[in-house]
């Protein structure tokens, strides 16, 4: 029985050691997630700078499509 226990342990004790090398070693994940964190700082950072202009050119696409749509709906009557 002790040796079935003392041979469980080691086990255990081998696959957190393995575990935790491999934790250390793999920096993908990591890479991966500043990564995504980096893209949407810059994205907010763009935004937040040209809020004015970005606001400005979808009121204009606005503007235009009303323009047309109206103009449509004056040729159909």
């Amino acid at each position: 029985m002790i040796d079935k226990l003392s041979s469980l342990w080691i086990g255990a004790q081998l696959r957190m050691r393995n575990f935790w090398e491999d934790f250390k070693t793999e920096e993908k994940g990591a890479a991966e997630i500043v990564a995504i964190i980096l893209v949407v700082v810059v994205i907010i950072a763009l935004v937040a700078i040209f809020r004015d202009r970005i606001a400005n050119v979808i009121n204009s696409v606005f503007d235009k499509t009303d323009d047309f749509v109206n103009s449509c709906i004056i040729r159909i009557l």
